[in-house]
């Protein structure tokens, strides 16, 4: 089974975005940057997905880049930006996603992972209602 790490800043955002995202059969962990020192100690990612939340906490994404690459070499980066394509281009990397709705994300994820792209979710949008516990 496919493991996705899932880092940001905002947990309803990152609940929901887990929430679809484990419906591609993986298993998803979320975290933010506080907990994810204790993960690169004690974790083992196939994929980990840097979200976009994470530029309103001011994080160096290259930093975490970094750390995730010499703890799982193997592990692939997926970064949800928000803007255009220059932003994309300014990660450095081609598994860059710009922000859209979560058939965007499932597919990107399914083509990193290197699984057949999945039809269902082409007409899936992020903005469908979910319920919370409160």
């Amino acid at each position: 089974m496919d493991q996705i790490l899932l880092i940001g800043e905002q947990p309803s955002l990152l609940a929901t975005r887990a929430e679809i995202l484990a419906k591609t059969g993986a298993l998803v962990t979320c975290c933010d940057m506080t907990q994810l020192f204790g993960l690169l100690r004690d974790g083992n990612f196939d994929l980990v997905i840097l979200c976009d939340t994470l530029l309103e906490s001011g994080v160096r994404r290259s930093c975490v880049i970094s750390d995730v690459y010499r703890r799982w070499p193997r592990a692939s980066v997926l970064q949800v930006v928000r803007g255009h394509g220059a932003r994309v281009a300014e990660t450095g990397l081609d598994t860059s996603l710009t922000w859209g709705d979560s058939s965007q994300l499932v597919q990107a994820v399914l083509r990193v992972l290197g699984k057949p792209p999945q039809e269902e979710w082409l007409a899936f949008s992020e903005y469908a209602p979910i319920a919370y516990a409160a």
